[in-house]
């Protein structure tokens, strides 16, 4: 990056430039840095476009095989387009975070398998996940995925790591996985993803065990607007 910037003002100086000259020149600067993170037909010019010159934001979710022991056979993640926005599928790098199954009466902390550095793909909606660093028997519990917050997009749970993380959100010791979470949870039933009443349940079995200020505020005021807004007036009442 610092190189691409020096030839830009090297090139540029005194002059009224354009988008395009700018990114030129980073493109430069990355292909003879040798970076092949991206893919080796990475084009920057061409990320640079589906990011600025459009709108919108991508939604993430797990496309897993699990068998009936409940070992993960396959994962891919579905990046899907949101419903606002001139969208498009960008390419992007996030980590996966693989939690194992638990005893339900166990309350040590939970430690992620973390996947890093997956390349979503821009042009295909299903990116296959390699699994081959997971070891053979590892029982699947729930998938976080975009694990650590690096890329821009929604996520989205399957069911069964909606069941998980209702019943052991709470024996994550990483407060910003616990908020994201909370935060996604949330979304889910902004989207008509959730019922509220799963909402609920998830709320009355992790809140009693929250210990940062900011989740419980928020927390409690979406609850407020659930309960107003979403909850059956048979239930509510």
């Amino acid at each position: 990056m610092s190189r691409g910037l020096h030839s830009y003002f090297a090139k540029h100086a005194w002059y009224n430039t354009t988008l395009l000259a700018f990114v030129s020149c980073l493109a430069e600067a990355y292909e003879a840095s040798g970076d092949v993170s991206l893919g080796p037909s990475f084009d920057l010019t061409a990320w640079c476009d589906t990011w600025l010159m459009s709108s919108g934001v991508n939604i993430f979710e797990p496309v897993a095989d699990i068998d009936e022991n409940g070992v993960l056979r396959s994962l891919s993640v579905r990046q899907g387009l949101g419903l606002r926005g001139k969208n498009r599928l960008r390419l992007q790098r996030l980590d996966i975070g693989l939690y194992g199954a638990v005893n339900s009466d166990e309350s040590s902390p939970v430690v992620p398998f973390v996947i890093k550095d997956v390349v979503v793909s821009a042009t295909d909606e299903l990116t296959v996940v390699d699994l081959s660093s997971l070891p053979a028997d590892y029982r699947f519990g729930a998938i976080a995925i975009n694990n650590g917050e690096h890329a821009y997009g929604k996520v989205r749970f399957d069911e069964k790591s909606i069941d998980w993380l209702t019943q052991n959100l709470h024996r994550l010791e990483d407060p910003l996985t616990r908020a994201t979470v909370w935060r996604y949870f949330w979304m889910l039933v902004m989207d008509r993803k959730m019922t509220s009443l799963k909402y609920v349940e998830f709320v009355q079995n992790q809140l009693p065990y929250e210990t940062v200020d900011q989740i419980i505020q928020v927390a409690l005021m979406n609850l407020r607007v659930l309960i107003a807004s979403y909850i059956p007036t048979e239930l509510a009442a």
